[in-house]
């Protein structure tokens, strides 16, 4: 989860490797959005990003300590 904060990181030390051999999620989505100009598409994948760590989030939560009965 915590991949989707490093963008800088990521763009800085190798945008995205050679031949795409690094690129993530978030990373594509700033090279659609910021090289291509394609915004509609950006935003797009940035919702499905949101969906993706939506359910991976609650299935942390419910798998784990905080989220489960505390009886």
């Amino acid at each position: 989860m915590w991949e989707f904060n490093n963008v800088d990181l990521l763009y800085t030390l190798t945008g995205g490797g050679p031949a795409g051999g690094t690129t993530t999620l978030p990373l594509y989505v700033a090279n659609t959005s910021v090289d291509a100009h394609n915004f509609g598409y950006a935003s797009a994948l940035t919702t499905v990003a949101f969906v993706i760590l939506l359910f991976c989030s609650i299935a942390y939560l419910r798998l784990s300590k905080f989220g489960g009965d505390r009886t």
